[in-house]
C-alpha cells in the first residue's frame, strides 16, 4: 500500500496515491503486521452501488486508503486505540470511539490513514456509488452531491439505513437483492439531505450552529438524558471537534452544554413529578443523576423548592 505505520515516536508517512489508470474500486487495507491477515469482506453489487461489509480482526492495527472513481461512504463499528485518518484536504483526524460515526468521500478525493482497534471483533461497513454505472435518476441525484469530504459525521438516519445494509451483509437479519438495492437508494437520498446540510452549516453566521445541528443535539438530549451524556458526544453529533464545539453551542445558545443539560433534566424531573408515582431517587436516576442527594440539590437551586415540595 505504500503506507508506512509507526508505533512511538517512529516516522509516519502518506502512501502515494494510485495513478488515474488505475483507480481503487474499493476501500483498500493492510494488517500492520507482517503475515497477519484480515478477515474476508461481504459484498452486494447492483448497477453502479457497492456495498461491502468488513470484519476487522487485526490486533496489531492495520493501514488504509482510498481513491476511486465512486463516491465513498462508511459506517464505522471501531474503538480505536490509537490511529490518525488523513485527506487530501488536509484533515487530520485522531478520533478514538468511532462508533456510529460515517465518513464520505467525493469521487477522487483521497482517505489513508492506520488504526490499532482496541478489541478483536469491530468492523466498518462501506457503500460505493459510483455515477456514471447508475440509473440515471440516480445518477442526477449523486451529481448534485457537494464534493466535499465530510469526516466523522453523525446523522440518525444514514446511520439507520447503513446499519440494516451491514446486518444484512453479516447475516444478523435475513435480506435478498431487492431490500439491499432499496437500502442503497434511500442511503443516496440521505446523503443528498447530510451534504446539503453541511454546506448550510458552513455557511452559518461565524461560530454559530446550524439549525438541523441544534435539532439532532436536541433529540439526542432528550433521549438520552438518564445517560451519562459527555461533551465528546454532543460534538459527534453535531460533527465538530469538542472545542469548536462548545465554542458553537455558547454563541449559538448563550449557554454552556452542561447548563442546557441541566436545564433539560431539571424540566424533564418537573413533569416527572406532576405526571407519575416514581420515587425521587427513581426520578433522580431516570433524569441522569447519580443518587438524590445530587438531585435535589439542583433542582432546589433551579426551581426554588425541593423536589418533594414541589410535588405537593
Amino acid at each position: 500500500m505504500g503506507s508506512v505505520r509507526r508505533y512511538g515516536r517512529t516516522a509516519h508517512a502518506p502512501p502515494r496515491a494510485p495513478s488515474r489508470s488505475r483507480l481503487l474500486s474499493e476501500v483498500q487495507l493492510t494488517p500492520a503486521r507482517r503475515g497477519a491477515r484480515l478477515e474476508a469482506a461481504r459484498h452486494f453489487e447492483a448497477a453502479g452501488m457497492a456495498i461491502q461489509h468488513v470484519p476487522i480482526d487485526a490486533g496489531d492495527g492495520f493501514n488504509y486508503q482510498w481513491v476511486g472513481n465512486s463516491h465513498y461512504l462508511a459506517l464505522h463499528d471501531l474503538r480505536l486505540a490509537d490511529g490518525e485518518l488523513f485527506t487530501d484536504g488536509s484533515v487530520v483526524e485522531r478520533r478514538k470511539d468511532l462508533r456510529g460515526m460515517m465518513t464520505f468521500a467525493p469521487a477522487g478525493c483521497r482517505l489513508w490513514g492506520w488504526s490499532v482497534p482496541r478489541s478483536p471483533g469491530q468492523s466498518f461497513t462501506a457503500l460505493y456509488l459510483n455515477p456514471r454505472k447508475t440509473e440515471e435518476e440516480v445518477a442526477q441525484k449523486l451529481r448534485h452531491i457537494p464534493s466535499q469530504a465530510n469526516v466523522y459525521f453523525a446523522n440518525s438516519a444514514l446511520r439507520s439505513t447503513l446499519e440494516k445494509m451491514q446486518w444484512a451483509l453479516a447475516g444478523l437479519t435475513p435480506a435478498d437483492s431487492m431490500y439491499l438495492e432499496s437500502l442503497c437508494l434511500v442511503a443516496v437520498l440521505e446523503l443528498c439531505v447530510v451534504q446539503k446540510e453541511s454546506l448550510v452549516a458552513a455557511a452559518q453566521p461565524a461560530g454559530r450552529l446550524a439549525r438541523s445541528h441544534e435539532q439532532r443535539i436536541a433529540e439526542y438530549v432528550e433521549a438520552n438524558l438518564g445517560k451519562d451524556i459527555g461533551l465528546n458526544d454532543l460534538a459527534q453529533v453535531a460533527g465538530l471537534s469538542r472545542f469548536h464545539f462548545l465554542r458553537a453551542f455558547r454563541k449559538t445558545t448563550e449557554e454552556t452544554p452542561y447548563q442546557y443539560l441541566l436545564r433539560r433534566r431539571i424540566a424533564r424531573a418537573q413533569t416527572l413529578l406532576q405526571n407519575g408515582n416514581m420515587s425521587i431517587t427513581e426520578i433522580a436516576l431516570a433524569v441522569g443523576f447519580r443518587d438524590s442527594t445530587r438531585f435535589i440539590k439542583a433542582f432546589r437551586k433551579t426551581v426554588g423548592v425541593t423536589p418533594g415540595r414541589y410535588r405537593e
